[in-house]
C-alpha cells in the first residue's frame, strides 16, 4: 500500500541472523508484537500492532499514491542457498504477480478452500500462500501450533477442514507418520498438497495417498528464491507410477523459461543431462549488495533480444523427458537439501 518492499523476519531465527538481515537490507521500520519486540535490537524502529493500536487508528484511511510499478521490489527474502551464507534475493512485483496468478488459476483455488501455514515466514513458499487465498475471497489460517507440533496440526486440518498445504516434504511426512486411519480421516479434508524443495519419497505418502480417505492431489514444485519460489511444477496424477522412480519437476508455470545447456551454453537434445538455466517472468533483479555474486548466476539471455533479459544458473543437473518434463538429477556441486535447507 505504501509502496516499500518488505523483509519476512521469523522470530524464531537466532539474534545474530535477525540483525545480519536487517542491517544488510536497511529496513526503515519494523512491523511487530509487542511480545516479540525484545528479540529485536534495541535500536529498531518497531511498529507493534498491538501496542500501537491507538496510533495507527489516527491514521488516513485513504490509500497513498505510491508510484509503485510492476518493476519495483515487492519483497526481499534471505536465503542462504548454495553458499551456506544468508543472501538477500530480490522478487519483483510482476514476478509475484504472475506466480499467484498461475497458483489461483492453475489449480483453481477459491473462496471455499481453506490454506493453512505451516513453513517459516522467513521462507518464499510461505508469501504466496498469504495472498492467494485472499484474493480469491479464501480463507487463510495461521495456527498456533509450533511447526513440528503435528498432532495440533492435524487437529487444526480436521476442524477447520483445511483444503490446500504447501511445505518442503520432510515437513509434510510427520503428519502422516505412524499411519492409520485415524490420522488419515484427520487430513481428508485436504484437496491439494504441494510439496518442493527436494525430492518427494513416494514409499513414505504412498500408505495415506492409497488410503480411501486420502481425496488430495500430489503436486511437486520447483524453483529457486532467485526466480521467485516456484518455475516448475508436476501434479502427479497416478501416484503409484512413482513408487519405484522419482518424480519429475515438471514444465514451466505461466511465463516461465527452462533451458538445459551444456557447459558452452548451448541447448542439449532431450534426454541429455545440463544445467538447468531459467529465464521469464519469474527471474529477479540478484542479490543485494553483491554485484559479483548476481554476475556470477545471472548471465545474458543468449535466445532473446531484449538487452534486460537475463537466465539464472541454478547449478541444478536435469534433463528433459520425451513428454517435454524435467527429471532433477542432482547438484553440480553435489549439495544436498535437509528439511528445505542446503
Amino acid at each position: 500500500k505504501a509502496g516499500g518492499a518488505y523483509v519476512p523476519l521469523d522470530p524464531e531465527y537466532p539474534p545474530d541472523r535477525l540483525q545480519l538481515m536487517l542491517t544488510g537490507v536497511g529496513v526503515h521500520v519494523i512491523v511487530s508484537q509487542q511480545h516479540l519486540a525484545a528479540r529485536l535490537p534495541d535500536d529498531s524502529n518497531i511498529v507493534c500492532l498491538d501496542r500501537d493500536q491507538s496510533l495507527i487508528n489516527q491514521a488516513d484511511y485513504t490509500n497513498p499514491n505510491s508510484g509503485v510499478t510492476s518493476s519495483n521490489l515487492i519483497y526481499m527474502i534471505y536465503t542462504s542457498g548454495s553458499t551456506g551464507v544468508p543472501k538477500g534475493a530480490g522478487v519483483y512485483h510482476r514476478s509475484f504477480t504472475n506466480l499467484v496468478t498461475w497458483f489461483v488459476e492453475d489449480f483453481q483455488l477459491r473462496a471455499q478452500d481453506r490454506v493453512l501455514i505451516t513453513s517459516s515466514l522467513s521462507f518464499d513458499l510461505t508469501q504466496k500462500n498469504f495472498y492467494a487465498p485472499l484474493i480469491v475471497g479464501g480463507a487463510l489460517h495461521l495456527s498456533a501450533a509450533a511447526p513440528y507440533e503435528y498432532e495440533q496440526l492435524r487437529q487444526h486440518v480436521e476442524q477447520h477442514q483445511i483444503t490446500w498445504l504447501n511445505c518442503a516434504p520432510s515437513a509434510f511426512y510427520p503428519f502422516i507418520e505412524p499411519g492409520d486411519a485415524n490420522i488419515y480421516q484427520q487430513l481428508a479434508s485436504l484437496r491439494y498438497l504441494f510439496l518442493g524443495g527436494e525430492p518427494i519419497s513416494m514409499e513414505r505418502l504412498w500408505p495415506w495417498m492409497q488410503s480411501p480417505m486420502c481425496q488430495a492431489t500430489l503436486v511437486n514444485t520447483y524453483g529457486p528464491t532467485e526466480c521467485t519460489d516456484i518455475s516448475a511444477a508436476y501434479r502427479v496424477d497416478q501416484p503409484e507410477a512413482f513408487l519405484h522412480q522419482a518424480i519429475p519437476i515438471g514444465k514451466p508455470i505461466f511465463n516461465a523459461e527452462l533451458f538445459v545447456l551444456d557447459t558452452h551454453g548451448e541447448p542439449v537434445p532431450v534426454g541429455v543431462p545440463g544445467e538447468l538455466c531459467i529465464g521469464g517472468a519469474g527471474v529477479g533483479p540478484g542479490y543485494l549488495h553483491d554485484a559479483d555474486l548476481t554476475d556470477s548466476k545471472f548471465m545474458p539471455h543468449p535466445f532473446r533480444d531484449a538487452p534486460e533479459a537475463r537466465l539464472y544458473k541454478t547449478g541444478d543437473l536435469v534433463r528433459y523427458q520425451p513428454d517435454g518434463s524435467l527429471a532433477f538429477l542432482g547438484r553440480l556441486d553435489h549439495q544436498i537439501k535437509l528439511r528445505g535447507f542446503r
